[in-house]
């Protein structure tokens, strides 16, 4: 979802924006579901997990893309 569409534009910055949109969607799954659940689920414990997710995957693409690219 993020590695692939790097590789046939031949540009890093594709799998960074695809992987931090798919990190930020997967964690927030996750997140918004346990502030939904939870009472002590903090507003700043979901929007730090969404970044941290965001950031986390999108560092994982960009290095798929470049192992992928060898």
């Amino acid at each position: 979802l993020a590695v692939r569409p790097a590789l046939a534009d031949k540009r890093i910055l594709t799998a960074v924006l695809h992987g931090a949109a798919l990190g930020a969607i997967a964690y927030g799954t996750y997140t918004l579901t346990n502030y939904a659940i939870f009472s002590r689920w903090s507003v700043l414990l979901v929007v730090s997990d969404i970044g941290w997710g965001a950031f986390l995957t999108a560092l994982s693409a960009a290095t798929g893309y470049l192992a992928a690219r060898q």
